[in-house]
């Protein structure tokens, strides 16, 4: 299976059309691909979403057959994989403010997280982990986890927009893509300029709206720590080798005093 290609159930409610799952694909391997060396080859992905960790760090949250990967913050954060054996069991609380606080328990450490529900996108992603959860062995640890009746997961809510979060998202977009727009600008070389970071502005204020967005913005942002990381260790290297070059050159110059000191005044 191809790098971050989820798998969905047949007959599941929320597997999309082969145009909508292309682009799911696509943007799949845009941000699970750098986590997929870190499954098994024949372990697909079921279901991801994006979360908020501790300190309002965002991050990923994706499930399999045999466990799940949470990653939160920056790739200096190594990811946690938990397989479905170490977890004690699992929690859900009322959604509330647009989000749905979830705990995961294992033996070693508790995990609670955030899970957005700002738009059908986000609440379909969340809904996709909360069913990979319900059919996992892992048990709910409280009522509001399952449905008393069908015994199966409550199904997440999306956020309903009142006439303040419409006007919100219309003024997010038209500054967002004006910002883009500059940062064109910007990069021409008739204007020069931060383009990049004016690009990346803009990137993050449509991520608060769009989930496209912010999985670009994800991508971008993970692609810039990769670059800025060798850029560090490149600079380290070159202060390494600096310094041994220096060292060298000293070592050779300290042998060449020590061989004239010994033709002027000859021992003995």
């Amino acid at each position: 299976m191809a790098v971050g290609t989820v798998e969905f159930r047949p007959g599941s409610p929320y597997a999309p059309s082969m145009l909508r799952r292309g682009i799911c694909n696509l943007r799949e391997r845009m941000v699970l691909g750098p986590f997929r060396s870190l499954l098994d080859a024949d372990e697909p992905i079921q279901a991801w979403t994006h979360v908020v960790g501790d300190g309002d760090r965002s991050g990923l949250l994706f499930v399999t057959e045999r466990r799940c990967l949470l990653h939160i913050g920056s790739i200096e954060h190594p990811p946690v994989l938990v397989s479905w054996a170490e977890l004690t069991g699992w929690d859900l609380t009322t959604p509330a403010s647009g989000s749905a606080d979830v705990t995961l328990g294992s033996v070693d450490e508790r995990l609670d997280l955030r899970l957005p529900l700002t738009t059908a996108g986000q609440t379909r992603k969340a809904n996709e982990v909360m069913e990979c959860l319900h059919r996992s062995s892992v048990v709910a640890t409280s009522s509001e986890a399952t449905d008393k009746d069908t015994t199966g997961p409550i199904p997440l809510p999306p956020v309903q927009r009142d006439l303040r979060g419409h006007l919100r998202r219309v003024i997010v977009t038209v500054v967002g893509v004006l910002v883009i727009l500059i940062s064109a600008v910007f990069a021409s070389p008739f204007f020069p300029g931060p383009g990049a970071l004016t690009f990346l502005a803009g990137l993050a204020l449509l991520a608060r709206e769009y989930d496209w967005a912010r999985d670009v913005h994800t991508w971008v942002r993970r692609k810039f720590e990769q670059m800025w990381a060798w850029w560090k260790r490149r600079r380290e290297q070159r202060r390494l080798r600096r310094s041994q070059r220096t060292a060298l050159r000293l070592q050779v110059e300290q042998q060449r005093r020590l061989e004239y000191k010994q033709e002027v005044q000859p021992p003995g």
